[in-house]
């Protein structure tokens, strides 16, 4: 080792003695770190004669000094296409360093320390992975694990305790270990696979240095000290060696999850340890720990506590603390009289429960157990098919992996196996696979594998569950079961089969599913699967992953109240001992299920619903407002110390409707000095249909700017063009002074609330109709504006001059170092765009953080503002958190222009988190009417100023003029002679120049909102078509019919009436005089109509469809969109449409071609890849897909074949192509025939259908 060492760097003695092994380490270091060359050969030589003999450690400064050219020369991300000589020595040096990693070493081998800390040293201050986590572990030990980001193909070979002998003497062991577990456990993403609680005995070491380990407890971050506590439970040390550590981060910390963490260790205390610590902290702690001490007692004393908590009540001072006490002792049943109802429960469980309302919740009784029963032919056969199938399919697979094979190099051809023809299943696989479902004998992995290959018996697709043999009613829950408990033999993955059971993911799963009907639910599951399962697993499993949407309640809840003790664990009532830590969020889902809230939660839940945390308080809140009687535990809350609190409190009781909430609130708003409080009970009072004008007055807000202006409320938004703010008229007359809306300004940008709310909308009435108009276009513009600035263009070509000629000669030198084309083709002209481009594409400035001012701009007209944040929301589309403001924004916009475009946004957008807050908008606004969603879309659709006549008159001076739509459905302008004008008269001065220009404002808006209107609402009508909706006739004829704008569309339409049982009575068109026409031009009189919906070819008969396109002919209607002439799929099977599998075209002609149709590109997948387009149907809940072999983004125009198109649930918050699969069968008639000629029509823009597409197109 020492003459090799001379040799390579001419460097001395190392220490210690070498053996063979520790000089094959030796070389493979050098390996290594020779690419250290590159920086300085100067480097490379004193970092190799560190690491070897530990001299020389002060360039350790310099390798920290020169951090990013020291990673970068030892860099892995060049190692898998090793084409270059740079490429093969990146090759060897990380070949080289995994194999150091994978030597055992003994405790004399610290130069592997020094060599992973000149490794890591680079990595100090990473903003991600192992190298970023707070704690006292070096970086050295954590690189020795850092296996993905130093490149290290195997695991450490060495043992744990013999790594930990490495460091300094005066460091801990057990310290350095408990890090270690804290980062694998908070880092699961970088820091995986290694078990480290496995590795120490952390009892042991824990109880030794008791001291060191909570002095590294400050070191962490507070979710790694919320581990920290998890770990010292984890190893039961919850008692004295360690509670009363615990007990005091229970008391004193700041952090919730600390708190939780703490908490939850505490109950798995000894309950008399911790009884009496909270009993004396009760007696003489400060205020926040007898806060603390008094939520907790109830949950370890039970009823026990409720005597001390009263007697501790009668002297208690602290607001606070008595609030919480106050909540503990408070009754579990909400409604009065509820303590003498009758019980017929002994208690909470598989029976039923005591729900918060006093009343009792029986479970429903289990229905009979299915049994093993032999199966059928008809099942077998549908096995057998499954078997053909996958058989073809390899057949497919073979056939193009030879054709690849053959048509392959020679050198590829000994890099590569050849491929083998697949050898088919025979037939007796099904019939012994059938056998075992239908027996009763116990399943094992040995039975499992005499069967045979099972694999194609459980495809993953849950769509299959449509076809046989899983469709087969023969085939019951108890086969089903059983297939279940063979999968599971054949994966050796219980915990992701127990998921997919519940979520729906594969063709057995969703089998079940649909067999959980008659009384047959998950404890039916639980009963039939207890072979694999403990008898509460799977309630285990219900709370803590995702269910199908699917799944009704009612086949869940019973489930859950027979364990009832896995949601105490849940909701941190008890130690959790079957979860890491609790799953609060999901629990508080899971009782959504139940038909009331159980009693024993009712506390927990409205500490929840008082919680600042809107993740949290939201589904609590929720889960409280259907209780009779709430308002009245939640009105002490209005004199809570916290304003989120009062807040939350003033909105539930706003929800609930209550009366005798009024009074209450009234009382609490004259007292509150909080405006985001005064704005929710101001908000409250109004839902609750109480006159609060005399809140405000032009006085009470002029007084109000001139107090907060001075004060340190307001929030300083600089940016804001205060200076331009157009000057504002009260309606009672007079001129607003301007801190009036400064202040309003500044306080807006604080509360964050881009929607508005009762105040500000108080505070607009105030103004006149065209101040508050003003206000919000002046608003709204300046806040897009702002957020939306880029640089210049000749600053964007100054950046790119300055740095063109260096990125091209970067490039270059990469073309040259890995041998690539892409560099190789790299010009200087390109650099220069591309520069240019990223230039012109950085953001200056983000107004998110004063989004609030949006809600003081909402009587913006509407065709203004449906105008300013569509073409936002288009080009900046990717400014996901401004784009949901003014989601959240257009709620709260008065107009019905803006409210259409938020429903629009709701049906369909490209982002999944916005569309879903578009939805949560609608769906309250619809609520507050007590409509459903479509009649808040037909009752709200804008009339662009037009009378029922369609005309809009505008008056200048004592002249009228007109605009009427004309048989074009376009506005065309009269003068006050009847003669038709191209515009009105420019008037610049005298009497009329005000009403001309209102005159020409109002025209200008009808325009715009007469298109905004004319393309939303053929898009609704297009959807109804599809989905087969129904309109009361009553409805139908006031909200579209008797519409001025959308009643013309309706006359380009053929409409079917029907009667009370859904049955056609005649099929008839609208006339301009609003009558209804048949085909034959006969009237048509609706009084026998019970509902009207859209006419679809595949609803007629061929003669009824030719008679009515002869009739738009004969009266020149031009339809607004096709419904009779496109063919009809007539029947379908299966779950997907494959008729044009393996057409082929360009990818762009593909994306116009769907886009025109209504489809979006779905989210890019693994290697940035998107497979599909997507039109969803949300009034149905159902999104069409098309999927084709695939693109990357950016796109390219490469030759792509279609693959097939199908139906899936569409998934609230979910990504949309990726519901479960729905059967064609099960689809409205309409809506597969118009997806089937979409796909035909698709295919029809390609060149046809290719034999060989598999080898045509890149997959």
């Amino acid at each position: 080792m020492f003459d090799f060492l001379k040799s390579v760097i001419g460097i001395g003695k190392p220490a210690g003695i070498a053996t063979e092994a520790d000089n094959a380490t030796a070389r493979e270091i050098v390996t290594d770190l020779k690419r250290l060359e590159t920086v300085s050969p100067d480097l490379a030589k004193r970092a190799i004669g560190y690491v070897l003999t530990g001299e020389g450690s002060s360039v350790l400064l310099q390798i920290e000094q020169q951090a990013s050219a020291v990673q970068n020369a030892l860099s892995h991300y060049h190692y898998n296409t090793p084409t270059t000589a740079a490429q093969t020595t990146a090759q060897a040096a990380i070949k080289a360093r995994s194999n150091v990693i994978g030597r055992r070493h003994g405790s004399e081998a610290t130069w592997i320390r020094r060599y992973f800390e000149v490794l890591t040293l680079p990595h100090k201050g990473s903003r991600w992975g192992m190298f970023s986590h707070q704690g006292p572990s070096p970086l050295w030990l954590r690189g020795l694990f850092a296996q993905g980001e130093l490149s290290l193909q195997t695991k450490l070979a060495t043992d744990f305790n013999t790594v930990l002998s490495w460091r300094d003497a005066e460091d801990s062991a057990t310290v350095f270990a408990l890090d270690l577990l804290v980062l694998e456990k908070v880092n699961q993403y970088y820091f995986s696979g290694h078990d480290i609680g496995s590795k120490f005995d952390f009892k042991r070491g824990l109880l030794a240095e008791k001291q060191a380990a909570m002095e590294s407890f400050a070191k962490y971050d507070r979710p790694g000290q919320a581990i920290f506590i998890h770990i010292l439970k984890q190893f039961d040390l919850v008692k004295d060696e360690y509670f009363h550590f615990i007990y005091q981060q229970y008391l004193l910390t700041t952090s919730k999850a600390v708190r939780e963490a703490a908490q939850n260790a505490l109950l798995a205390s000894p309950p008399e340890t911790l009884a009496a610590s909270a009993t004396q902290t009760l007696a003489d702690g400060n205020p926040t720990a007898r806060a603390q001490a008094a939520q907790i007692l109830p949950l370890v004393m039970g009823e026990q506590a409720r005597p001390l908590l009263e007697n501790h009540l009668a002297k208690e001072t602290s607001k606070t603390v008595r609030k919480v006490i106050e909540l503990g002792l408070g009754p579990a049943v909400v409604r009065d009289g509820a303590a003498e109802t009758a019980r017929t429960l002994k208690g909470d469980g598989a029976e039923g429960y005591l729900a918060a309302d006093g009343t009792e919740v029986l479970s429903p009784p289990l229905a009979a157990m299915p049994g093993p029963t032999p199966l059928p032919d008809s099942v077998k056969a549908g096995y057998c098919n499954l078997l053909d199938k996958a058989h073809a399919q390899w057949m497919k697979h073979y056939e193009y992996q030879k054709a690849l094979h053959e048509n392959a190099t020679a050198e590829q051809r000994k890099a590569w196996r050849k491929p083998e023809l697949p050898k088919p299943i025979e037939h007796s696989v099904a019939d012994r696979y059938c056998a075992l479902l239908a027996s009763d004998r116990p399943i094992d992995e040995d039975v499992v594998v005499k069967i045979g290959n099972i694999s194609p018996f459980a495809p993953y697709n849950a769509g299959a569950a449509a076809d046989p043999p899983f469709n087969n009613p023969d085939l019951t829950l108890w086969h089903l079961c059983r297939a279940r408990s063979v999968e599971a033999g054949r994966t050796r993955n219980h915990n992701w089969l127990m998921g997919n059971l519940l979520n729906g993911h594969g063709a057995i799963p969703a089998a079940i599913h649909a067999r959980l009907t008659n009384g047959l639910d998950l404890r039916t599951l639980a009963t039939l699967m207890r072979q694999d399962l403990e008898p509460k697993a799977l309630a285990i499993h219900v709370v803590n992953v995702g269910i199908s949407e699917d799944l009704p309640a009612e086949t869940i809840w019973p489930l859950l109240a027979a364990h009832f003790d896995v949601l105490d664990q849940a909701l941190g009532q008890v130690a959790a001992t079957d979860f890491r830590e609790p799953p609060v969020l999901n629990a508080l889902s899971r009782l959504r299920l139940f038909p009331k809230l159980p009693a024993r939660y009712f506390n927990t839940v409205l500490i929840h619903a008082l919680s600042a945390k809107k993740s949290v308080n939201k589904p609590a809140r929720a889960l409280l407002l259907g209780i009779d009687g709430i308002e009245q535990r939640l009105l002490p809350f209005l004199s809570d110390s916290k304003q989120d609190v009062r807040s939350g409190v003033a909105q539930m009781l706003g929800a609930i409707g209550a009366e005798s909430a009024i009074e209450p609130l009234k009382k609490a708003l004259g007292k509150e000095k909080s405006e985001l409080v005064r704005a929710a009970v101001l908000g409250a009072l109004r839902r609750l249909n109480v006159d609060i004008s005399s809140y405000v007055s032009p006085e009470i807000l002029i007084k109000e700017a001139t107090t907060g202006l001075k004060g340190k409320k307001a929030k300083d938004i600089g940016w804001f063009p205060l200076d331009s703010l157009p000057a504002l008229s009260w309606a009672s007359g007079g001129t607003v002074p301007s801190d009036v809306p400064r202040w309003w300004i500044a306080l807006a940008g604080k509360l964050a609330q881009a929607g508005g709310n009762t105040l500000f909308s108080l505070w607009l009435d105030q103004l006149t109709p065209e101040s508050a108009e003003a206000l919000g276009r002046h608003i709204l513009g300046s806040f897009l504006r702002y957020d939306a600035t880029h640089c210049s263009e000749d600053e964007a070509n100054a950046h790119a001059k300055a740095h063109a000629q260096q990125r091209y000669e970067q490039y270059q030198e990469y073309a040259k170092r890995w041998d690539n084309e892409f560099y190789r083709s790299y010009t200087y002209e390109k650099a220069f765009a591309d520069l240019r481009a990223e230039k012109l594409g950085i953001y200056l400035n983000n107004a998110q953080a004063d989004r609030g001012i949006l809600g003081l701009a909402t009587r913006a007209e509407g065709t203004f503002a449906v105008q300013m944040v569509r073409t936002y929301m288009r080009d900046h589309y990717k400014r996901t958190a401004q784009v949901k403001a003014l989601t959240e924004y257009l709620s709260g916009n008065t107009s019905s222009a803006a409210l259409q475009l938020l429903l629009s946004i709701a049906r369909r957008h490209r982002t999944n988190a916005v569309q879903v807050l578009a939805q949560e908008l609608v769906e309250r606004l619809a609520d507050e009417r007590n409509w459903t969603t479509d009649e808040l879309a037909d009752r709200t659709i804008p009339t662009a100023g037009l009378d029922e006549r369609g005309t809009l008159d505008l008056e200048i001076g004592s002249r009228v003029y007109q605009a009427r739509l004309d048989a074009e459905d376009v506005l065309t302008l009269y003068n006050p002679d009847g003669k038709v004008v191209k515009s009105l008269p420019q008037v610049s001065d005298g009497p009329d120049k005000e009403s001309a220009a209102e005159a020409k404002k109002a025209l200008s808006n009808a325009k715009k909102e007469l298109k905004q209107v004319h393309e939303f609402q053929a898009k609704r009508l297009y959807e109804a078509l599809c989905v087969g909706r129904r309109w009361q006739l009553a409805d139908w004829q006031r909200f579209l019919l008797e519409h001025p704008i959308v009643g013309r569309l309706v006359q380009r339409l053929v409409w079917l009436g029907l009667d009370a049982q859904g049955e056609i009575v005649a099929s008839f068109r609208p006339l301009e005089d609003l009558s209804l026409t048949d085909s034959s031009d006969n009237a048509v009189d609706p009084a026998s109509f019970a509902a009207v919906q859209l006419a679809h070819r595949s609803l007629f008969t061929a003669e009824q469809s030719e008679a009515w396109k002869q009739h738009l002919a004969d009266y020149k209607v031009d339809p607004l969109f096709n419904q009779l002439d496109r063919p009809v799929l007539t029947s379908a099977v299966g779950t997907s449409i494959e008729d044009r599998t393996g057409h082929i075209i360009e990818a762009f002609k593909l994306r116009s071609a769907a886009q025109k149709l209504g489809y979006e590109r779905a989210q890019a997948e693994d290697g940035g890849w998107f497979t599909q387009y997507i039109k969803p149907f949300g009034g149905i809940a159902i999104n069409a897909v098309i999927e084709f072999t695939g693109s990357p983004l950016p796109e390219e125009n490469r030759a792509v074949a279609l693959v097939a198109a199908k139906f899936v649930r569409a998934r609230k918050g979910a990504r949309s192509a990726y519901g479960v699969q729905i059967a064609l069968n099960e689809v409205p008639s309409v809506l597969l025939s118009e997806v089937w000629n979409d796909l035909h029509q698709i295919a029809g823009a390609g060149s046809g259908f290719a034999e060989d597409w598999r080898n045509k197109v890149g997959w």
